[in-house]
């Protein structure tokens, strides 16, 4: 009698619990897909901007064109002039700087004769632009102007050569007048036109370019 009930006991707990077991399956009708699509390409990643060397280089190169092409322009007058006028070279001489402002470089020189002379060189750019009796503006530039940027010391007692015309002492220059300069400024000048031009035509050709393919 103990066997039995041993028995049952084994057989319920192996005995699935639930009574029924119905499978389901659900099927639906395929939709079209409605989610908005973003073509491929559409979002790019923008590099960051920055000034760029390339940039700097054309303009650095640009503003040295307009300087030196009118500064060759000026050789070019200076070298026809000489050698259309010039009847002798003109002498050369010391001058020493005298006094030093912010306005002027004064200095004195003196004639095989011992006769002092003094000289002024501007450093101011209303220096350059006078009025004229007609009541308009005359720009004035001569070779000593620019020239004296490097080769007059702007230092009180400092020596640098100075030309002057035998025929006229009072015009003075601080470069060689002589035939043989008269021909060097001629070719210079031509050399700083051209130069420039080229340096220009090259900047807008490049500046064009990144315009196209910025465009």
């Amino acid at each position: 009698m103990s066997q039995r009930p041993l028995r049952q006991l084994q057989e319920s707990r192996f005995k699935p619990r639930h009574k029924s077991h119905d499978p389901s399956i659900t099927l639906s009708t395929p939709q079209k897909d409605r989610r908005m699509m973003i073509p491929s390409g559409t979002i790019v990643e923008e590099s960051p901007s920055k000034i760029r060397f390339g940039y700097l280089r054309s303009w650095i190169v640009s503003l040295l064109a307009l300087i030196l092409l009118p500064v060759g322009g000026l050789l070019i007058l200076v070298g026809t002039t000489i050698a259309g006028e010039l009847d002798r070279d003109w002498v050369a001489t010391t001058a020493e700087v005298t006094t030093v402002d912010d306005t002027a470089i004064m200095y004195r020189w003196q004639l095989p004769n011992g006769t002092q002379q003094n000289g002024r060189i501007a450093r101011t750019w209303d220096a350059f632009v006078k009025p004229t009796a007609a009541g308009d503006l005359a720009i004035r530039f001569s070779l000593c102007d620019i020239a004296s940027l490097v080769l007059v010391s702007p230092e009180q007692g400092a020596d640098f050569t100075l030309y002057y015309d035998a025929n006229s002492p009072s015009n003075v220059q601080c470069v060689p007048i002589t035939e043989n300069w008269g021909i060097g400024y001629f070719i210079g000048g031509w050399v700083l036109v051209i130069f420039s031009i080229l340096m220009l035509l090259r900047a807008f050709h490049r500046a064009a370019a990144q315009q196209t393919n910025s465009g």
